[in-house]
């Protein structure tokens, strides 16, 4: 007799990752099991490092290599990796966001794609619905982000369309995708002129995705909070900062909290300029959403110009 749906889901997800992939052609049934409870995917077995290499900008290839701990990547000189497979192949330049091992990939005018390294499926995202589509209008500003829905367990994909040229009277349109029903719904946004629109996507933490941008009414910088269940934007207080926070900082996420960084120069008043070393400044929030929760790290004397980003944690 037939098993339970409740026990073939216990066993398939018991399995290594390379194995619930092949188990997808198994029959309808379990590859539906497996589409529907991706996000479990992302505690099977061994952890990986999932990273890209571009070709002149025309490609990205993805690759996976084991990995235990964040110690492993300063451990080891070297690391084996493994080129990852997927379906289909499009001509994806840029990663625009990331959420339980899932990708969000594509071309930043062009068609965009969620890839499951595990499985291999690739799930082309279709065109948005909103008037400044990235697709058909290039000079208009648009920005990005991925993240997970656990009140409704869904994956979903945020888009945000403006014209910065008509800032402070500008429109603002936001378009979510829902991986679960494949289908775009439109969101009342109030109007924040985001920054760093191309090189720093959403950053995913507590429930919510999070940009750095300014306030429409006073152009005062701040960080702008999408929850993906409420489907609503606030804002998050940010760390006092000396510099630019809108030209100078990045947001990431590091073991699970909101940080912020940026780097300053470092003056030399011998020749009265500005030296050719910086420092970094790692501003942490402990306390998700409290302003003086914040706290700052230092790196000091770093060479100038750095394209640098973190990457973990290590200790407490």
């Amino acid at each position: 007799s037939a098993l339970p749906d409740e026990i073939i889901e216990d066993i398939i997800f018991r399995l290594p990752p390379k194995s619930v992939g092949r188990c997808r052609c198994v029959c309808k049934l379990w590859r539906a099991i497996i589409r529907c409870h991706c996000n479990r995917i992302r505690y099977l077995g061994e952890e990986s490092l999932i990273f890209t290499s571009y070709r002149f900008e025309s490609k990205a290839f993805f690759y996976s290599a084991p990995l235990k701990s964040a110690h492993q990547v300063f451990d080891k000189i070297s690391i084996s990796a493994t080129k990852l497979s997927f379906a289909h192949y499009g001509s994806w330049n840029r990663v625009f966001g990331s959420c339980h091992g899932l990708l969000l990939v594509g071309e930043y005018i062009g068609k965009k794609f969620v890839l499951n390294p595990v499985t291999g499926e690739v799930r082309e995202v279709p065109r948005w619905p909103s008037t400044f589509a990235g697709w058909e209008w290039p000079d208009y500003f648009t920005v990005y982000a991925f993240g997970y829905d656990s009140i409704g367990d869904d994956y979903k994909l945020v888009i945000v369309d403006f014209d910065g040229d008509l800032y402070p009277y500008a429109e603002t349109f936001t378009n979510i995708y829902s991986l679960k029903s494949g289908t775009w719904k439109s969101v009342k946004s109030p109007f924040y002129l985001h920054a760093h629109t191309t090189t720093s996507p959403g950053v995913f933490v507590d429930g919510s995705i999070h940009w750095i941008a300014c306030n429409a009414s006073d152009y005062k910088p701040t960080i702008v909070a999408f929850d993906l269940a409420k489907e609503t934007f606030c804002e998050v207080p940010p760390p006092s900062l000396a510099v630019d926070m809108l030209v100078r900082s990045r947001l990431a996420v590091l073991s699970g909290y909101l940080c912020m960084y940026h780097t300053h120069d470092i003056y030399d008043y011998e020749v009265d300029r500005p030296a050719v070393k910086e420092n970094i400044d790692l501003w942490v929030m402990k306390e998700y959403g409290i302003r003086e929760s914040w706290i700052r790290f230092t790196v000091n004397s770093l060479g100038a110009s750095l394209d640098f980003s973190p990457l973990c944690m290590l200790g407490q």
